[in-house]
């Protein structure tokens, strides 16, 4: 299975869509112990439905 991921170069964002359920909402957890620059959405029941990497060239270059 291929996971997709979308790179906006733009913004220097990438996302994992890993469900095509309407998100809920997006929990930050770059406030956690993991200081991640990363959303992850959920939706209504708590299942994740994507990924956000915010600052992909410095957290994560070789996605880019």
């Amino acid at each position: 299975m291929t996971i997709p991921f979308r790179y906006d170069p733009e913004v220097d964002a990438g996302y994992i869509r890993l469900s095509n359920a309407p998100v809920d909402h997006t929990v930050d957890l770059e406030p956690t112990t993991l200081g991640l620059p990363v959303l992850i959405d959920v939706d209504a029941s708590g299942a994740l439905v994507g990924i956000e990497i915010l600052n992909v060239t410095t957290t994560a270059p070789s996605l880019t």
